[in-house]
């Protein structure tokens, strides 16, 4: 779409003099090429993949931030569960330091029997502090992680301390059933998925330029010396042409985009076979991670029950 207004001077046809001349037009253009041979629909396939590689590296770094911060609201508040009982524990063996000193006094316990209790004491006490700083520091990765207050973040967890059964658990039964279908949906695969098909796409792209390119052309536009008479009484003009550019002479540039276009579809074959393997080592990692962190945590079940 285009308009233009002109002035310039022009010489009288009876007198010899010049006079100002305006003239105003008004065009609408438009072209379109024949796909013929793929290479409009291939750069657009490419473009729609690398669109959908980036929001799948838009979700990979939601997801991982999502898993920052439950893993660090779990730690603290396993750490101030931590505190509790070390707290709790300490009040215990001060207890004992007592009973041990007076069985001390009266002869019926040994200097050892009372420094080994004192010992155990003071290394409860110290668990104490560490315990309450690496709760604090969660706390504080908690803040950053929202991108929040101290103040709004402390209002957001509750101030008394849980007990562990209450803490939110997880269930893996469908990961460790379909392993598979998690690694197929993980974003990072997804991603590096999606660029090589990209990368396919744009080799399509660079061999369609060995064929020739048919275009279309229209234009519909008006002409008047007054721009007020433009759309009224204004001359209207159109033309439609058709254009055919073929490659004949390129010295080799037609080939080397092709070679360029193929590195770069057999880097991304191997960022994505990287990244699938990746992604199946963590997986499988994790899954023996977790059914062995079940096992543990059954046995000191039964051992706590025992004590």
């Amino acid at each position: 779409v285009g308009a233009e207004r002109f002035r310039g001077m022009r010489s009288g046809a009876s007198n010899g003099t010049t006079e100002l001349d305006d003239t105003a037009t008004a065009a609408v253009s438009t072209s379109w090429e024949v796909d013929l041979f793929g290479r409009v629909r291939s750069a657009a396939r490419a473009a729609d993949a690398e669109l959908k590689a980036v929001q799948a590296d838009r979700d990979g770094v939601r997801l991982a931030l999502v898993a920052e911060v439950i893993r660090n609201y779990l730690e603290f508040r396993l750490y101030q569960v931590q505190t509790e009982l070390s707290t709790r524990n300490a009040q215990a063996q001060e207890e004992t330091v007592r009973i041990t000193r007076a069985r001390f006094n009266e002869g019926f316990a040994s200097r050892l029997d009372l420094e080994r209790t004192l010992a155990s004491l003071r290394t409860t006490r110290a668990q104490i502090p560490q315990s309450h700083e690496l709760a604090e520091s969660a706390r504080y990765r908690l803040v950053l992680l929202t991108a929040s207050t101290p103040e709004a973040v402390s209002e957001l967890l509750p101030q008394s301390t849980p007990n562990p059964g209450d803490l939110p658990d997880s269930d893996a039964e469908s990961v460790l059933l379909t392993p598979s279908d998690v690694i197929e949906h993980r974003p990072d695969v997804q991603a590096a998925q999606r660029r090589l098909i990209a990368a396919a796409e744009q080799r399509n792209v660079a061999a369609a330029l060995r064929y020739p390119r048919i275009t279309l052309a229209g234009l519909l536009g008006v002409e008047d010396d007054r721009v007020d008479d433009l759309l009224d009484s204004g001359t209207r003009t159109y033309s439609v042409s058709a254009g055919l550019l073929a490659p004949l002479i390129d010295f080799g540039r037609i080939r080397a985009a092709i070679d360029a276009a193929d590195a770069i579809q057999e880097q991304a074959y191997l960022t994505y076979e990287q990244t699938a393997r990746t992604a199946l080592q963590e997986t499988q990692t994790a899954l023996v991670l977790y059914t062995q962190g079940k096992l543990r945590q059954r046995e000191l079940a039964q051992a706590a029950e025992s004590a």
